[in-house]
């Protein structure tokens, strides 16, 4: 590599611009801005508003991702850049739709209403949109009625599957004796994915204290 430096470099030692612009403009920001006192020169190259673009396309900062939708009304997604400029807009078919925190996933989840018995997982890049099943596992069939009480969903990170737990009561009572039961669905099944029962929490959990390892699944 030092090589090629050399050989691309001019009489004086110095990196043709259009080269130089090629290697920085691949450096994180917060190395560039140390680069600024190297000379003016360079301070005025990486102030070049062109320069700032083109190396804002090279490192695309995370994006952020709002719901707003009032009561009886269908929601609206959209997906902002970190300057507040909307990248993309997915109308919802859900009424008081509400997002789930997925945690830097490349999926999104939107639930309707306050006890969030209906969810929609959403891909932001095409718009897809799959109804998680409201039935139970059949492993839990037996359950005339259950009521949804903690949810969570991720990303496998040894497979990369995409999953969502939850931990059901059979019933209403928010007691510490309420019995709990405990389903994971895989999404990468497809519209074939259903929920599975599993061994349900040694205490009952909601959504404000869950935390679950869809690892050991």
């Amino acid at each position: 590599m030092q090589q090629k430096v050399r050989v691309a470099a001019s009489s004086n030692g110095v990196l043709p611009e259009d080269m130089l612009r090629h290697i920085l403009v691949r450096l994180p920001a917060k190395t560039l801005c140390l680069f600024r006192a190297v000379s003016r020169s360079w301070r005025s190259l990486l102030s070049d508003p062109l320069f700032v673009a083109a190396h804002k396309s090279h490192h695309p900062g995370p994006l952020i991702v709002t719901c707003s939708g009032e009561s009886f009304e269908r929601g609206t997604i959209e997906i902002l850049d970190l300057s507040g400029h909307v990248v993309k807009r997915i109308a919802t078919s859900m009424k008081n739709a509400r997002l789930e925190c997925t945690r830097h996933l490349d999926l999104i989840c939107v639930a309707r209403n306050e006890h969030r018995s209906t969810r929609h997982v959403i891909n932001p890049a095409t718009g897809d949109t799959f109804a998680l099943p409201s039935r139970s596992a059949k492993e839990h069939a037996h359950v005339k009625k259950f009521f949804p009480q903690s949810f969570d969903f991720g990303q496998v990170v040894s497979t990369g599957e995409y999953k969502a737990l939850r931990c059901v009561s059979i019933d209403d009572s928010y007691g510490e004796c309420s019995p709990m039961l405990c389903e994971v669905i895989t999404l990468d099944d497809g519209r074939h994915a259903r929920w599975r029962g599993k061994q349900g929490p040694p205490a009952p959990v909601t959504s404000s204290m869950a935390s679950f390892n869809l690892e050991t699944e």
